[in-house]
Formats: C-alpha cells, sequence, structure tokens
C-alpha cells in the first residue's frame, strides 16, 4: 500500500473510533427518476418510446450532466438501438448501436454532457428499436439522473399595485407585485411607520418569475408602506414604497357587486361566472343601465345567433372580437359606462380582462372598478388607467311605429300583438298594452309560443287562431 493513502485510511478510521463524522464532497445538486413501466419494443418495427417528466428542479435550473442507465430485454443486442432526448430540442444522444451482436438483455450506465445548458425542468425520452427481423423485446426499466447548476440574480421590485395607491380597508386584499427573478417558495416583507413583518405564505401568489400577488390587510390611515422579496437561496430584493390611501366616501369604489360570496364554479344570472371580471362587468354594466332585472341589456348570449359562437361573449379576451361581430362600438375612446378591455399580451397582461370605467380623468386616463384582478376573485378598483381599447354597450330603445316591426306570417306583426318591443333584446319583447316582458320562441307562423313573466304561464297560438291563445295554466283558449 502507498504509505500517504495508508496513513490516511488510518487517520479517517480514527476519527470514526472518536465519533467524527466525515462528510466527502457532494457532488453537484441533481433530480433523479425511475422508470420501471415495460414498453414493448416490436419486431423491426417502430421506436418504442419512454418518458420521464422532471419537474421539481428550481427555476432557472440548467443542465451541468446528465447519468442515463437502461435496461432492456431482448435476445439480441445487436439488433438495438437506443437514444436519448429532451422535450423539443434537437439535441440527441445515442446510447446504443447495434452493439453486442448476439448477446442479450444489453444495458448500460453513461454520462454525457450532449444536454447541458438546457432546462432540467423537462420532459425526457428513452427511444428504443429493434433494426432486423425475427425478434423482439421492451424497455424494461430505465433511469436518469440530470446534475444542474441555478445562475440566479438578485429578486429585484419594480412596482407595486400598477403604481397606484392602496385603498386603505379592514379587509384583507390582493396588492399586485411586478419584478424580476422572483422564485418559486419565496417570502415577503410587509413595512410600514414603525413596524413590519413577514406575510404568511398561504397569502403569497407568485403568478410567475415577475409577477407576485399578496393579501394583505391595511390600517384606516394614510401612509407609506413598503414590500420587499427574499428569495429561497436567500438572495433579497430592493424594498419598494407604496401609498396607502384612505377610501372615498363615494359608494362608487366600494364594492356593491351583488354576489360577493358565490361559488365561482357557478354561472351567475348574466351567464358567466361568479366572481369573475366577466361577471361583476356585466352585472355593472346592467346596473349603470337601469337594468337590475331581466331581461338584460348585456349578457354572455346577447346575439347568439348571429355568426354562431360570434354572438357569445365567454372569456374576457374574446369580448372586442365578439362586441365588433354584433355591432357594438370598440374603440380607444373611454366613456363613463364603457369596458374597459385587455387582450392577453397587452400592456403585459397574461390573460384576457375586463373592467368598468366609472370616470375619466382629464388627461384621458380612467378609473376603473373591477372583480379578480389580479386574482382572488376579489373586488378592486384602480386609478388613472389607461386601456388599449374601451367596448360601448348602449341601452336598447323601443321601436315606436307598426311599420318597424316585423311580420311573422299571416300578416300578423308583432308590434299589432305587443303593440311595441325591444329589438335588440330578442327573443325577449315587451308587451306595453299587459306592462310585462315576455320570452318568445318563434318556431314558424303556425306554432308560436310566448313566455308570460306576468303570469308565469306560457301561451300558443296560430296566424289561424289570432288573437286567441292558448292558455297553459288553465288549458283553455282564450284571448290574450
Amino acid at each position: 500500500m502507498n504509505v500517504s493513502i495508508g496513513i490516511m485510511v488510518r487517520f479517517i478510521f480514527h476519527l470514526f473510533l472518536l465519533g467524527v463524522v466525515c462528510v466527502l464532497p457532494a457532488h453537484a445538486e441533481n433530480e433523479f427518476a425511475r422508470k420501471t413501466t415495460n414498453v414493448p419494443i416490436p419486431d423491426a418495427g417502430d421506436w418504442a418510446i419512454s418518458r420521464i417528466d422532471i419537474t421539481d428542479a428550481p427555476e432557472g435550473a440548467t443542465v451541468t450532466d446528465v447519468e442515463v442507465s437502461f435496461q432492456i430485454v431482448h435476445p439480441y443486442s445487436g439488433d438495438l438501438q437506443v437514444d436519448l432526448e429532451v422535450g423539443t430540442y434537437a439535441n440527441n444522444k445515442r446510447l446504443w448501436n447495434n452493439e453486442g451482436e448476439g448477446r442479450d438483455n444489453p444495458n448500460r450506465t453513461i454520462s454525457t454532457s450532449a444536454f447541458n445548458g438546457l432546462p432540467v425542468n423537462n420532459s425526457w425520452w428513452l427511444y428504443a428499436r429493434d433494426t432486423e427481423a425475427l425478434d423482439s423485446g421492451y424497455i424494461d426499466e430505465w433511469s436518469i439522473r440530470i446534475y444542474y447548476s441555478v445562475s440566479s440574480s438578485d429578486p429585484n421590485i419594480t412596482q407595486v399595485n400598477n403604481g397606484i395607491p392602496v385603498i386603505a380597508s379592514n379587509e384583507r386584499q390582493w396588492v399586485e407585485v411586478r419584478g424580476s427573478d422572483f422564485q418559486n417558495n419565496l417570502d415577503v416583507y410587509v413595512s410600514w411607520p414603525g413596524g413590519g413583518g413577514w406575510i404568511p405564505s398561504s397569502q403569497i401568489d407568485r403568478d410567475s418569475s415577475s409577477r407576485v400577488n399578496i393579501y394583505i390587510r391595511t390600517t384606516m390611515v394614510e401612509e407609506r408602506w413598503g414590500i420587499r422579496i427574499r428569495n429561497p437561496d436567500g438572495s433579497e430584493s430592493n424594498t419598494k414604497n407604496f401609498n396607502v390611501k384612505l377610501p372615498s366616501s363615494d359608494e362608487t369604489y366600494q364594492d356593491q357587486y351583488p354576489f360577493p360570496r358565490e361559488d365561482p364554479n357557478n354561472a351567475d344570472p348574466w351567464l358567466f361566472y361568479y366572481r369573475e371580471c366577466t361577471s361583476y362587468v356585466a352585472w355593472r354594466v346592467n346596473h349603470f343601465l337601469g337594468v337590475d332585472t331581466a331581461p338584460w341589456a348585456f349578457h354572455n348570449y346577447l346575439e347568439s345567433d348571429i355568426a354562431g359562437a360570434l354572438g357569445r361573449f365567454s372569456d374576457a379576451e374574446n369580448w372586442d372580437d365578439r362586441a365588433v361581430a354584433i355591432g357594438l362600438v370598440v374603440n380607444t375612446t373611454p366613456e363613463v359606462g364603457a369596458i374597459a378591455h385587455w387582450n392577453a399580451g397587452d400592456q403585459g397582461y397574461e390573460v384576457g380582462h375586463v373592467a368598468f370605467v366609472e370616470e375619466v380623468n382629464v388627461d384621458g386616463s380612467v378609473n376603473l372598478t373591477e372583480y379578480n384582478f389580479p386574482s382572488g376573485h376579489r373586488f378592486n378598483s384602480r386609478f388613472n388607467i389607461r386601456a388599449p381599447r374601451y367596448i360601448h354597450v348602449q341601452a336598447p330603445q323601443p321601436l315606436t311605429a307598426f311599420g318597424d316591426a316585423f311580420d311573422i306570417g299571416g300578416g300578423i306583426k308583432w308590434s299589432e300583438w305587443f303593440e311595441w318591443y325591444y329589438g335588440t333584446l330578442w327573443p325577449w319583447v315587451y308587451d306595453f298594452q299587459h306592462n310585462e316582458w315576455c320570452w318568445v320562441v318563434d318556431n314558424g307562423p303556425n306554432n308560436i309560443w310566448i313566455w308570460s313573466t306576468r303570469k308565469n304561464e306560457w301561451l300558443w297560438t296560430t296566424t289561424s287562431d289570432y288573437p286567441q291563445v292558448y292558455h297553459s295554466a288553465t288549458d283553455k283558449w282564450g284571448p290574450r
């Protein structure tokens, strides 16, 4: 034995007897996974494919080395080719190339730098195929260990609450923080005059490396607060200050939405989903137009029969196109009562969004109320905002002349039946003579159904029976 090696062995042994733990230098950080699901390799056929997804490496982790092992059951190794690939990248490593001639059940462990610099969190693919006829096999198991490094920069906060004051409230509210290099499982420190503290992780919602939402309660005092972020690796951001402002005495900027606690998975009266931005705007538009009960001046299926789905508003990102399709005005000119609209990608927005314009300021910016911004299905208000576009919804106007009403067949006009009607709300029509709204199902001149909201019954008639109608509640024919 070499003398220096013997001395070292005895030294380590003595440390062991003394109870001293020796920790040899560790390899770089790594992710390991194994797949044991058998995948058949057809005889002289297509590639057999097995996938391992790596998802738990830190954000920004890049490959520094890959160690892959495989075990294949096959009677003739020389027929086999085995490759390793990752994600949609062109990088490829041939692990076995028709080697071993007549030996069976090939296996190998190999290290490779072919994937260095690529993201660790990826789908990793093992491919195997039989290139000659007469036999087949299967991938028995394989594993992958990926070594990586994380080049991190200190987190940086550039904006809090879109640069506008946070409205003081005794209730918790979501506040958006924008910047860069925000890692998963970060901590947030909030400071205020005379104090501060780290907020619980349950009140932190990290959307991405550039946006974090925090759920905080302020004091009912106008003062200046600060936010600082600390990543799991210990790096800390700058402290970004923001103002806390007392709410206006005007109820406009307080939550008046009638369903603040409804389940967002359920449909609302306007056929959107409760507490989404779309639901709040639908309520606010109708309320602004003086319509607080059905039939609504604005709802999801406003003109569902126009160009198929183009009449259905659906998700917020669709609203500008759908509005144009049914003839609503969409432009860059704000007005009170308009809908402020963002498509995904507009001004950094990751998804579409709508809000209601409460005020237009002298500089052309607007003050908004909204729900579910940036998240949390809660009320929010913002000031001095410039949206990319505005959707203008007008109150339905009644037709005032018999000649304006269309013929339903047999010489009968809607204006004769209901006197006047709101044409923009079809199939809702208003019967001024009986002071009620009716839902009309027009199946042709010989099959017309009307739902009477006043009597809560269906009426039915044909052009030959008019003006007599069938009353479903009494099962009798009689006058309207």
